[in-house]
């Protein structure tokens, strides 16, 4: 009962360890493609006016200069013509009955600003979470299968490398929708590829290590007793 307890909290580990660190590189190198496309500056403390000449997209920085600019103009609008507006959730609000507009209690622009950011980093922050946690599940039937000892070491390579591999695109489709989950797992698959067999690699040797070293053990110990 205790070596079970031990294995479903080792498998647990495993698969947040393997959520957790899929998650963050998926959103970490999403969250820098979005600061390149908003031209965000990032990891430079000296920026001076020739370099921000030399190296920011003025038509990225109008694009988003306009796009902001809209919707602080509509939030003035808002403002001056509630009823227009009214059930809008993104210029109006109701409270106590009565219905406001988000520029009489905010700065327009700053507003406008901080609503962008947020539903970008919102959008951002959810953007791999399904994606991690089939990678995460995937990962952990693979430790189970290389850490179970009763499996021949030539079926695990069979059922944890090819299978999984060969079926990870028609699990991601039926999870994401047969024919988005198709689209985005080619998009995916060279990266799931790279990352999957590094890690099945890893694991199989490691084990395969151990495997080897408690054989070795037990011979050791037949021989002992033996003489």
């Amino acid at each position: 009962m205790k070596k079970s307890l031990i294995k479903i909290i080792k498998t647990l580990i495993m698969l947040i360890i393997s959520i957790l660190i899929i998650y963050l590189i998926l959103t970490l190198n999403r969250f820098l493609f979005w600061c390149n496309r908003n031209q965000i500056l990032l990891f430079n403390n000296n920026i001076s006016p020739e370099y921000i000449l030399d190296n920011v997209d003025i038509n990225a920085i109008n694009s988003l200069g306009a796009n902001i600019e809209d919707f602080a103009n509509t939030l003035d609008e808002s403002k001056l013509n509630v009823e227009a507006f009214k059930g809008d959730g993104n210029f109006t609000f109701t409270k106590d009955g009565k219905t406001y507009s988000f520029a009489e209690y905010y700065n327009s622009i700053g507003f406008s600003v901080w609503t962008y950011l947020s539903s970008e980093f919102q959008a951002i922050s959810l953007l791999y979470v399904d994606i991690a946690i089939l990678w995460g599940i995937i990962l952990t039937v693979f430790y189970i299968i290389a850490s179970n000892e009763k499996i021949n070491y030539n079926t695990k390579f069979v059922i944890g490398y090819f299978v999984i591999m060969i079926f990870i695109v028609q699990m991601y489709g039926y999870l994401k929708g047969i024919f988005f989950g198709f689209i985005d797992s080619i998009k995916y698959m060279p990266a799931f590829y790279i990352i999957y067999t590094i890690a099945f690699i890893i694991i199989y040797y490691i084990n395969r290590k151990k495997y080897k070293e408690m054989i070795n053990g037990l011979n050791n110990t037949i021989k002992e007793k033996n003489i």
